[in-house]
């Protein structure tokens, strides 16, 4: 039977089970039982440290939630409308366009994101990452045999590719499929914006002009630099390619096919 000489209960304790700590808490805890067996401090001190700080770890993981939570709304927006679907309607590719040039601004007291921009911004009321989309048909070209004699690492199948093939575009979001055609024999790549692939090749949308670049090791071996560029801009309805590389220009110029010369698109599942 307990007695007014008994222990009382203080009210303001904080019972808690321990199964319901995370690894950050328990590791907190451990070293706080430590301290206690070491320095005598008092026991309600010790737990108020330890409230302290599980409320601020869950603070942090409410906020990273909500930092993800936007993150994955803003890919979720790209996502909804691809680029072909577009092509259709202009009116749905002009929200996503806004979508995608908005910069995007995340902060709290604990921490600060700024200026997340989302690359491949559409500067043009006729984007080139629609217009370029299909087959285009070389009809002029300016220094291109002077250009090929001064590129003696290209091989000469390459060197009648450019000389005379087709060339076809398709860009899906941040996706671009390109395909050389010549005599009914396909070169088919695939890029994605903003990443180098095996070669060294990065492609990006600069100025309305869909632009490739690639790189290699410079004469010391030490850093790497850009050896090729090629840009692409449409003007007065023909595509124009001006190819930059080891110091020699070249210039290619083609106009739009109504169809695929093969009745085909190169681009379906089944020629890929």
């Amino acid at each position: 039977m307990s007695t007014n000489s008994d222990e009382e209960i203080n009210e303001s304790f904080e019972y808690f089970d321990e199964s319901e700590l995370s690894f950050g808490d328990k590791e907190a805890k451990k070293s706080v039982d430590e301290e206690i067996k070491t320095s005598g401090v008092e026991l309600p001190i010790i737990l108020n440290e330890m409230k302290n700080i599980r409320i601020e770890n869950q603070k942090l993981k409410v906020d990273n939630a909500e930092i993800k939570g936007k993150l994955d709304e803003i890919l979720r927006l790209l996502k909804s409308k691809s680029t072909s679907e577009s092509i259709v309607s202009r009116e749905p590719f002009s929200r996503i366009q806004a979508v995608v040039s908005k910069r995007f601004v995340i902060a709290d007291e604990d921490t600060n994101i700024e200026n997340i921009s989302l690359g491949n911004e559409l500067r043009s009321e006729f984007p080139i990452e629609l217009e370029i989309n299909g087959e285009w048909k070389l009809v002029e070209s300016k220094n291109v045999d002077e250009f090929l004699v001064s590129q003696r690492d290209i091989f000469p199948f390459e060197v009648s590719r450019i000389r005379h093939s087709n060339i076809c575009f398709e860009v899906e979001q941040y996706e671009l499929r390109t395909c050389n055609q010549l005599n009914g024999r396909l070169n088919l790549e695939t890029h994605f914006f903003g990443f180098e692939n095996a070669d060294k090749v990065v492609f990006y949308v600069k100025n309305n002009k869909l632009i490739s670049e690639q790189k290699r090791k410079n004469a010391g071996g030490e850093a790497e630099e850009v050896f090729s560029r090629i840009e692409r801009f449409i003007e007065d309805g023909k595509l124009r390619v001006i190819w930059e590389r080891n110091g020699f220009v070249c210039e290619r110029i083609y106009k739009k096919l109504e169809d695929w010369s093969s009745e085909t698109n190169p681009f379906d599942n089944s020629h890929r």
